[in-house]
Parts: structure tokens; C-alpha cells; sequence
């Protein structure tokens, strides 16, 4: 009876753990898939100042997803309830979206907080600029401009935004006594987070350990939970197989290869278009899931086209820090915290693989069978159709 009972819970120890990973599979798919689906990215925020007494700050964000109140808990925009109504408002004329952001304004400017010596001030509105209605399968870009007055004999300014995770980027602001200019900064904040003080009296100097730390979950980030076409293709290398070895090979030529073209990109030693990178990276996908339909073993050449395939997703990496704007100052700590970043978000999918079918199906007999080729039928669907649907977009 006990052998029964351990042979019982054994055999539904699996049927959860596989229940489990195709339920994921299935949810990645459908979000993956949805009509008008965008990221949720960071607001980018420029600060800067010609006279030392009156600032200008452009944030530039997805002024659609605000109106529609799709929050920052969600990756994407298909992810809300309020999907529906964020599709329509993407065919709205910047007309009829300055008519609706009118009457928020008010609302707006009291989401951005900037702190001098500890004391609260809020921008005020100065003008909008919303693009004209494009391909509403990419993100349109808003930049609302605020200005204020830089109160005499501040030292330091700390950064807020209510509304999301922000980019926070400050350059000309200058040594308030002196005039002495000062390099330009970018810094990483979580929604409703404050920065940390940035020294305005003297020329700004980066924190390379603050700026390492931010950009960790900023790479992190971009794995989970918005990087979906990353995770499809870091389980389809965990779906040839779930033994340490294959593995190991497969994830270290993909790391090694998309750390070396982020560092390039970002030091502006290669640069290719999104509209090239991003169709790749589907294709990827889907070679990846066809090779592991006719495959059960690691071959001599999988590394290698792991590794090119890695070079695609490296620049694709480099699009985010790029939109990101990183100054010379913290250019250093961005890459590096932001590959350590993706690389924990890579490490945390294999994991979860690895604890819900792994454990359990990676020595059976039928594991090709029942586990890789169902999983990599799916994700081959799912990257066929991202590759249909951004070479139409490009």
C-alpha cells in the first residue's frame, strides 16, 4: 500500500510539473501574439539647464497607455484590461489626443517630483508633442515638456516619477557657482522609486556602484517579464535537452556572443537597424524549434549557430541602452550591470524549466517525444508568426 501510495504521488508530482510548463508555454504564446501588443518602456527624461536659474525637462512615454490607465504592473499593453480602449486611442490624431490630455495635466505634473535639498517642486506644463498616426504596431512616442526654477544655492536633486520605471538623464546643467559643465548621466529608476541625490553644485560625477546596481534590474527586467522572445528562445535550448552539459555549451556561447555585440553597439563600433535585428531574432526562434523537432542530442554545430543567433540578440539588448542614452560617465556600469541582468533573467528561466519538467521527464525515454516536440511545435508557431508580423512592420 505504501509503494502505491509513493508510486500515486510520484506520478502526480509529474503531471503537475507538466501541466505547469505547458500552461507557461501556452500563456507566453497568447500574450505573444495578441493584436497592437507593446512593451510597457521606460520613460525616457531629459533635464537640463542654459542659465543656471530656470531648467527644462522632456519626458517622452507612452502617452496612450497613460490615458487608457494601463498601470506598470503590466509588461505589456495586451496584458490589461484596458487593452481595448489603449488599440483605440492608437488610431487618435495627435488632435484628438491633446483634447484628452488637456484636462490631465494637472494630474501629469503632479506625477513628476523633483526633490532640491530635500524640498518637493513639480514641473509645469509647457507644450506636447504627439506624433501623427503611423503603424499602429509600433509604439508612438509622446514628449510632454515641462519647465521650472532651479532654487538659489541647491546642492542636490533627486528624481521621482509615479507613472512608471524612468530613464533619468541630466547633462548641461553645470556647477551653479562656476558654470562648469558636466558629463552627462543616465540613471535607472523603478516606477515610484527615488533616485539617488545627484550633486548639482559641483560637476556631476556617476556612482559606478549605484549605476551597476540600477542596470542589473533594468537587464533583468528585459528577460522577465518583457523579453518573451528571449525566454521562447532560452527554452528552446533548454528543450533539446534538459542535462547540465548541452546546456551549458548552448548558454555560454549565447552569452558570450551577445555580450560582445552589446559592448560593441554601445560603444558605436556596429550599429544595425531594428527593422533587420528584430525579424532575425524571430527567425532565430524558429530555426532553433525546427532543429530541435529532428534533433535529441547536442551536435558539434549547434553551439556555433547558437552563437551567431546569440550575435542578433545581443544587438537587439543594445536597442534598449541605446533608447536608454547612456552618458560617458555611466556607459561602463550600464553594460556591465545590464549584462548581468539579462544573464540572471536567463539563468532564472532555465531554472524554472529545469524544476517543472527537467526534474522530472529529463532521463525518461519519451523525453523528445511527449516533451520536445510538442514544446518546440509551439514555439516555432509562436516565432513564425512574431517574423510575419515584424517583417510587415519594418
Amino acid at each position: 500500500m505504501m509503494q502505491l501510495w509513493r508510486m500515486i504521488t510520484s506520478q502526480s508530482l509529474v503531471a503537475c510539473g507538466m501541466v505547469l510548463f505547458v500552461i507557461l508555454l501556452v500563456e507566453l504564446s497568447v500574450f505573444s501574439i495578441s493584436a497592437y501588443s507593446h512593451e510597457l518602456r521606460p520613460a525616457i527624461v531629459d533635464f537640463s539647464s542654459t542659465d543656471k536659474v530656470r531648467y527644462e525637462l522632456d519626458l517622452k512615454f507612452n502617452l496612450e497607455s497613460w490615458l487608457a490607465k494601463i498601470d506598470n504592473n503590466h509588461s505589456e499593453t495586451s496584458h490589461s484590461p484596458n487593452a481595448t480602449r489603449y488599440n483605440r486611442m492608437r488610431g487618435l490624431t495627435g488632435g484628438q489626443l491633446e483634447q484628452l490630455l488637456t484636462p490631465k495635466i494637472p494630474e501629469l505634473e503632479q506625477s513628476i517630483v523633483l526633490v532640491f535639498d530635500g524640498n518637493k517642486h513639480f514641473p509645469k506644463f509647457v507644450s506636447s508633442d504627439i506624433p501623427p498616426v503611423g503603424d499602429i504596431d509600433l509604439t508612438r512616442d509622446t514628449v510632454v515638456r515641462f519647465t521650472g526654477v532651479i532654487p538659489a544655492g541647491v546642492t542636490n536633486l533627486v528624481w521621482r516619477y509615479q507613472l512608471g520605471a524612468s530613464v533619468f538623464r541630466i547633462a548641461g546643467v553645470g556647477d551653479i557657482k562656476t558654470g562648469q559643465k558636466q558629463e552627462k548621466i543616465a540613471v535607472y529608476v523603478n516606477a515610484g522609486e527615488e533616485s539617488q541625490p545627484i550633486v548639482i553644485a559641483a560637476p556631476i560625477k556617476s556612482d559606478f556602484t549605484t549605476s551597476l546596481v540600477s542596470y542589473i534590474s533594468t537587464g533583468f527586467n528585459h528577460i522577465i517579464p518583457k523579453g518573451l522572445d528571449h525566454i521562447l528562445f532560452v527554452v528552446g535550448l533548454f528543450l533539446l535537452s534538459s542535462h547540465w552539459s548541452p546546456l551549458f555549451w548552448q548558454v555560454s556561447a549565447f552569452t558570450l556572443a551577445h555580450t560582445l555585440t552589446l559592448g560593441l553597439a554601445m560603444t558605436g563600433k556596429i550599429s544595425l537597424p531594428a527593422n533587420i535585428v528584430e525579424p532575425l531574432i524571430a527567425a532565430s526562434i524558429v530555426y532553433i524549434a525546427i532543429e530541435n523537432l529532428f534533433m535529441n542530442k547536442l551536435s558539434f554545430w549547434r553551439p556555433v549557430i547558437v552563437f551567431l543567433f546569440g550575435l542578433l540578440h545581443g544587438l537587439g539588448f543594445a536597442g534598449v541602452l541605446t533608447e536608454f542614452g547612456l552618458g560617458s560617465g555611466s556607459i561602463l556600469a550600464g553594460l556591465i550591470g545590464f549584462n548581468i541582468g539579462v544573464e540572471l533573467g536567463q539563468l532564472s528561466v532555465i531554472a524554472g524549466c529545469y524544476a517543472l519538467v527537467g526534474i522530472w521527464f529529463g532521463r525518461k525515454i519519451w523525453y523528445h517525444e511527449r516533451v520536445t516536440v510538442p514544446g518546440s511545435l509551439l514555439i516555432g508557431i509562436v516565432g513564425s508568426w512574431w517574423f510575419f508580423q515584424r517583417v510587415m512592420a519594418a
